[in-house]
Parts: structure tokens; sequence; C-alpha cells
């Protein structure tokens, strides 16, 4: 199953476009979620879920970890950075802050160097709790559950120019989990590589989606850290 799939993201996405020189409002791409009753029953299960998640998880456990990154280090609680979302609309995407505060925050991420990395935020990144609050724009309808994870402006600047269809990740919402992140690419990203497969993954789940598929996710970011954190360092090696 595996190796066909990695036969199929090699390949050109279906309807290929200059992402560099094509407004992402632009994009026109068949997809599974191009069906009305498709996307209205993802958004409904979706909403549904991160509503419950919210009320009997994030509700107490986020005040928990709030005081332990106050304890911790002077700061924010909350980090905020602009990221973009369905259809290359910009958004503030919140997460629990895990480094100290610094100027170029939203320059560049901690990639090989997380010297500003607190020892409580190693955690938060270890487990992916820092990830929690994102629960409240999927209420808000900003981002999925499940879908392509949402990147940094400059990430996004950059690879829509050196990576054919890149900008067709902006054709659905940007999710706390996805197909790249269960298969081992998750985590840093740096200029340097390791985007291209995390794209082609991406591409992959979007011209795939399937009811099963996102629950399957969901099942594996829940119960099988220990089995996508071997792909990830498989995929490193």
């Amino acid at each position: 199953m595996i190796t066909k799939e990695l036969e199929y993201i090699k390949q050109p996405a279906k309807q290929p476009v200059n992402t560099a020189a094509t407004p992402a409002a632009a994009f026109v791409v068949n997809t599974p979620l191009d069906t009305t009753a498709t996307a209205l029953l993802k958004a409904s299960f979706e909403w549904l879920f991160a509503l419950l998640v919210s009320v009997f998880v994030v509700s107490w456990l986020v005040p928990i970890l709030g005081l332990c990154i106050v304890i911790d280090s002077k700061g924010p609680i909350f980090f905020k950075q602009r990221r973009s979302g369905l259809r290359g609309r910009e958004f503030n995407c919140i997460k629990l802050r895990s480094m100290r505060p610094h100027k170029h925050a939203n320059d560049f991420n901690t990639g090989p160097d997380k010297s500003q990395m607190t020892r409580f935020g190693a955690w938060l990144r270890r487990t992916n709790l820092d990830e929690l609050p994102q629960f409240w724009h999927v209420l808000t309808g900003q981002m999925a559950v499940v879908g392509p994870r949402p990147h940094m402006l400059e990430h996004d600047k950059y690879y829509a120019q050196t990576i054919p269809n890149y900008n067709l990740r902006y054709t659905v919402k940007p999710g706390i989990t996805g197909w790249a992140q269960i298969n081992g690419y998750r985590g840093d990203i740096t200029i340097s590589g390791g985007m291209l497969p995390r794209i082609q993954h991406d591409l992959y789940y979007i011209q795939n989606y399937s009811f099963w598929l996102d629950l399957k996710i969901m099942i594996m970011t829940a119960c099988c850290k220990n089995y996508y954190a071997t792909k990830r360092a498989k995929n490193k090696g």
C-alpha cells in the first residue's frame, strides 16, 4: 500500500499549474472535496469533533499547560504567527509558546538551532500539545482537523517558486494533522531541504481524500506516535 502511494506522489498533480504565477484564489482543481455532500460531511464531523475536544480536553488542559509555560520562562502563554489558509487567505495561527520571545520569531523557525527553545517547550513540541489551541481555529472555520499543515509565510513564498504545484495546498483548509505528518514528515522545516516529500504527501491527500482516510489519520495521530516517529527517523536517514 505504502509503495503504491509513494509511486503516486512522485507523479505531477492531475491538473498541473504554474503556481509561482497563479494567485491562490484562481486555482481550479477537481478533488473529492469539490462535492458538496463530501465537503459538508467533513466540515460537520470535524466541527463536532473540535467542539468535543475543546470542551473536554482543551478547556482544562490548556490552562494547566499555560501555567507550566509561565513558570518555565517569561513571556506570553500563546504564540501567534501569520499563516496561509484556504485560497491563500492569511490568518493568525495560535500555538502554545515553546520558545523564548525574540524579534526574529516570524522570520524563521527553530530549524537545527534550538537555543531559543524552553525546556517545557521542547516537551510540548515532542508531544504536539503546543497545537491544542488550533482546535479553536477549526471551530471558527479557519482550519480543519485533517489537512496540509500551514507553513510560515516566508516558506510559502520561497517554496511556491521552487516546488511545482505547491500552492495547490490552498485548495483545502490547513489541518492540525495530516497525511504527511503520520508518514514521518513533521517538525522543523529548513530552507535547505525536506519540504518536497511533505508537499507530495499533501497533494496525495487532497486528490485522494475520503472520510475513512481522515479517520485513519486522526487515529494514527492520537495512538501511533511511535510508528510515525520511526518513519520520521527513516525519512531523515
